[in-house]
């Protein structure tokens, strides 16, 4: 707890220093649009739940989860809400190609994947890259369900890496 208030007090005092940097150069923060966040484990949260921070007499507020720059972050450094807004995004994205595979040629398929599909995958991956194997798992099922529809519902095996590979196809996992 003592902890806790000594951050809240040097956060606070930063805020301030920005604000009136902000001040000097005629700028303005926005409280609505500004959220804060206590990061820890789930037993250290339990303690302090919250952050009492103001701009300009507004409390901001307090969140367990944030989408910042295309990322979801929650106060446990978890990834669940970020792959399921990525399961979702590329499984719209495979439903798109499904209606489309009767229009476009085999090497349309495999650009729209490496485009349009992958991409959403790629973006920011580094960031969130040491998800555990049951969350990776969800992604990997959105590869198959591409490479079946890509290769016209041929059955894919187990090892359809190879085959995805040796069709131009880029993946998420082997």
């Amino acid at each position: 707890m003592e902890k806790t208030n000594e951050i809240e007090k040097a956060l606070q005092d930063n805020i301030d220093i920005v604000e009136k940097w902000c001040k000097i150069n005629n700028m303005k923060i926005n409280p609505i649009k500004s959220k804060c966040m206590l990061i820890g484990t789930s037993k250290n949260l339990q303690k302090q739940s919250s952050l009492n921070i103001h701009i300009n007499e507004t409390i901001l507020e307090n969140v367990d989860t944030h989408k910042l720059m295309g990322v979801y972050i929650n106060k446990n450094l978890k990834w669940n809400p970020h792959i399921s807004y990525v399961y979702k995004k590329m499984m719209s994205r495979i439903y798109l190609l499904k209606r489309l595979t009767f229009y476009l040629t085999y090497d349309m398929k495999k650009l729209f994947y490496n485009a349009y599909i992958m991409s959403v995958f790629d973006y920011c991956c580094p960031v969130w890259a040491n998800v555990s194997n049951s969350e990776l798992s969800k992604v990997k099922s959105i590869q198959k369900r591409a490479a079946k529809i890509i290769l016209k519902n041929q059955m894919v095996t187990p090892r359809f890496s190879s085959l995805m590979n040796l069709n131009g196809c880029r993946l998420i996992i082997d």
